[in-house]
């Protein structure tokens, strides 16, 4: 094969994977990726252009109608995700070999039968159980699932995504479920893997506190436990995240930890791979056979295999090759967080990582790991920032420091938990000694993400800004590759490759950001409600918020920009915990113009407010707050004139006259405006309008008897109210 021939078939393989990757999104997206690929081919290959191009076309379609024809659901009555939302449901089925990541607390439920009120459906599909109590149950036995409803997964990141279920093709969510085992399943390799599982996270448990054990075992074995918040966000603030799962860092650690001890004991070549592919799949099955598990064993298997005769193989042509083979087989794994990651950072650690460390003065034991992880950390930069919405600055130092201890926490506590659970006696001591090294990760964690300006929270990020990250990223490349040729075509077919890329690109994103003539998003928050409302003339108003602030913040990432950070209205129909307490989150994050409440603030809110008066500001524009109260539920009436502008006038209106008249006489019309509920503004001194869509949707308050919600007087009729008022006070 020639030098260019490794290439191509990285070229293809890689144009498969992100054409099966994109079908999901939106199928004409393969057209572009042909597209950019003839640019590559025709920018990069002297020879053999015509066949290498038509060959990644012809790759471009197969991907993209093996992705198109993947990602379908079925909602009809044959498929599970058919019966959402119908009441109560009982489940028949066989609990699923693979699990939630993080999220032991669930079980998933190969369902082929389902039963209603209206009647019973052989289907397909599987299913996540939150069990109401605690059940024993092993991949393979047979169960019957009682649940009040079937709901769908949330579009929410997390564990329970509807993208982190696709991998593992759930389709639906039961939820306070009675789960009752039937039968017992046979002997299989999950079952096993399960059952050992199980020994090993027990062991560790008796010979180590919380969160050193749960950390130990993701470290050494890739069990997924449940790290608690204060645990999990500095490793995440941190970058460290990554070291507790399996990742193809470890599986490497792993083979040549193996391939030492075979040296060491004169084993033959052949023998020595052997044992080295052996101790891998058993430890990717322990581990649950995630998606960067699966990649890294591949690229480890296939690079042992080639490397017999003492030729290295190409790394880009046999990272290509393994996405190609992972998603052809399952092309859900495109979804795969885990997936995303490993298959970017081992392309960002293959083009970046040498570059960047021959550059990096100091002992190679420090400067290898650092410019690993600035190499990783560059390529993985927009999945991390969509998917977790932290961006760590501080990970390359704190990788620095902590993978040299990774091999001692593998080598050490995996030894440990192995011993400890065939002769406790044995396991103590070493385990005492991983834990130690768990506690060492944990501080380091905790210091680094300590440090001001350790990690940059970008609540998530648009996939449209990644794909004009990627474009931008493919059209400089592509000119900086043609750069040392000045001959004008071929200056030419660069930019002219870059131009169609980056068109391409900025088109999806531009006609993903149109805007409407009225948006009103219910955002996904969990438990509560919220709604944002995008008039057409610009400007954003928040219709309550929940409970949750970490669940709101999220919310609001996923549908705006990093660069929407002002709110010019904050509507509160109610001022209850569930409806206004992550309010609060705000603070910080969002500049908000107005606060439009339908009731008395309760303490906690007040406490917010006054800290938001002390300070001056929502977002540290240094604007200046005052506070309105008015009792009358005609003053937010929008007026012709529109926005939210209108609210504030007749605020001030109102307060005038408080100040002038003294309270209104309690009177019928008076009890019936108290009972009608109280507002409050607070406002900016010289805020900015909205729309009177958005006035007319926060003028929504309580029902007066007869009426609809929000319902409101004539001006008239308030004018006429308001002269007889004057009239019986002047007699």
């Amino acid at each position: 094969m020639s030098a260019a021939g490794p290439w191509r078939l990285a070229l293809c393989t890689g144009a498969f994977s992100s054409c099966i990757a994109l079908a999901r999104l939106d199928a004409r997206l393969g057209i572009a990726m042909a597209i950019a690929t003839c640019a590559v081919v025709w920018v990069t290959f002297a020879s053999w252009r015509v066949v290498t191009a038509c060959v990644g076309v012809a790759t471009c379609c197969v991907g993209t109608w093996r992705g198109a024809s993947a990602f379908a659901v079925d909602y009809g009555p044959a498929g599970v995700a058919g019966h959402l939302g119908r009441g109560a449901v009982v489940l028949r089925g066989t609990v699923g070999d693979a699990g939630v990541p993080g999220r032991v607390d669930t079980i998933v439920v190969d369902v082929h039968e389902l039963a209603t009120s209206a009647g019973t459906w052989s289907v397909s599909g599987a299913v996540v159980v939150e069990p109401l109590h605690a059940v024993d149950v092993l991949p393979g036995d047979a169960v019957d699932v009682a649940s009040a409803d079937l709901r769908a997964p949330s579009r929410r990141p997390g564990a329970l995504s509807a993208a982190a279920l696709e991998r593992v093709g759930v389709t639906a969510i039961a939820t306070a479920a009675q789960v009752t085992p039937t039968a017992p399943g046979g002997p299989t390799p999950a079952r096993v893997a399960q059952q050992l599982r199980r020994v090993l996270t027990a062991t560790v448990a008796r010979a180590l506190p919380e969160p050193e054990a749960t950390l130990l075992l993701g470290v050494a074995f890739g069990i997924h436990g449940t790290l608690p918040g204060s645990v999990r966000t500095p490793l995440q603030d941190a970058g460290l995240i990554h070291i507790v799962a399996v990742s193809g860092l470890k599986v490497v650690m792993i083979a040549g930890l193996v391939n030492g001890l075979a040296r060491q004991r004169r084993w033959s070549r052949r023998r020595g791979t052997v044992a080295t592919l052996g101790v891998i799949l058993l430890y990717v099955v322990l581990s649950g056979a995630g998606a960067a598990a699966l990649r890294s064993s591949l690229m480890v298997g296939a690079g042992l295999l080639l490397s017999r005769d003492g030729r290295r193989p190409h790394s880009f042509a046999l990272l290509g090759l393994c996405a190609a083979c992972l998603l052809a087989v399952d092309p859900a794994l495109a979804t795969d967080v885990g997936f995303q990651l490993s298959f970017l950072g081992t392309a960002g650690i293959l083009l970046l990582g040498a570059p960047i460390a021959a550059r990096i003065p100091g002992p190679r034991l420090l400067a290898e790991p650092f410019a690993l992880t600035v190499a990783a950390q560059l390529a993985t930069a927009p999945v991390t920032a969509a998917t977790f919405g932290v961006l760590s600055l501080i990970g390359p130092f704190s990788n620095a420091m902590v993978l040299p201890l990774l091999p001692l926490v593998i080598t050490v506590g995996g030894a440990g938990a192995l011993l400890g659970s065939v002769v406790p006696a044995l396991g103590w001591l070493p385990l005492q000694a991983g834990g130690l090294l768990s506690g060492t990760i944990l501080a380091v964690a905790r210091g680094a993400a300590s440090l001001p300006g350790s990690a940059l929270h970008l609540h998530l990020w648009p996939a449209e800004w990644t794909a004009v990250e990627l474009a931008a990223a493919g059209a400089g490349w592509l000119v900086w590759r043609r750069h040392a040729r000045p001959a004008p075509l071929a200056r030419f077919v660069p930019a002219l490759a870059a131009a169609l890329v980056a068109a391409s690109a900025t088109t999806v994103a531009v006609s993903s950001l149109a805007r409407e003539p009225l948006r009103v998003t219910v955002l996904d928050i969990g438990n509560g409600a919220a709604v944002l409302v995008r008039p057409p003339g610009g400007g954003l108003a928040l219709i309550d918020g929940g409970s949750d602030g970490a669940a709101l913040l999220a919310a609001l990432g996923r549908v705006l920009s990093p660069l929407d950070r002002h709110l010019d209205a904050v509507v509160l129909t109610a001022t209850d915990r569930a409806s206004s307490a992550a309010i609060a989150s705000l603070l910080g994050h969002y500049d908000v113009g107005t606060l439009v409440v339908s009731q008395p603030l309760p303490p906690a809110l007040e406490t917010v407010v006054s800290s938001l008066v002390g300070t001056g500001t929502w977002g540290g524009r240094g604007r200046g707050v005052s506070l309105a109260l008015r009792r009358h539920h005609r003053a937010l009436r929008p007026h012709r004139s529109g926005g939210i502008g209108a609210l504030r006038r007749a605020a001030e209106r109102r307060a005038s006259h408080r100040s002038d008249h003294g309270q209104p006489r309690a009177d019928g019309a008076g009890r019936a405006r108290q009972r009608a509920g109280h507002r409050a503004a607070l406002r900016p001194a010289g805020g900015a309008h909205v729309h009177r869509a958005v006035a007319r949707a926060a003028c929504r308050g309580p029902t007066r008897p007869g009426g609809g919600a929000g319902q409101t007087k004539p001006a008239g009729a308030e004018r006429a109210r308001a002269r007889r008022r004057g009239h019986r006070q002047g007699q």
